[in-house]
């Protein structure tokens, strides 16, 4: 099991919507956590502030890519 393995959390993209700023989709960070005590990063699809308001309630993190380099996300509001 990765749980018992020397490792911080796990980082989770969902390659499906990774780069498209489609908008997240938070099932599968509800389902890993339902099995993993360590910290999850979520990544794939991030094109708002909301999203990661959604996210970060679910998570311990969020990655953010394509959505800053497009000026969809204004660092200056998170």
């Amino acid at each position: 099991s990765f749980e018992e393995k020397p490792i911080w959390g796990y980082l989770y993209t969902v390659v499906d919507r990774d780069g498209t700023l489609d908008g997240v989709d938070t099932k599968p960070y509800e389902v890993i956590k339902k099995f993993v005590r360590k910290p999850v990063i979520a990544s794939g699809g991030v094109a708002s502030l909301e999203d990661i308001k959604k996210l970060v309630a679910i998570t311990e993190g969020v990655v953010v890519g394509r959505a800053i380099y497009e000026g969809k996300i204004d660092l200056s509001n998170i």
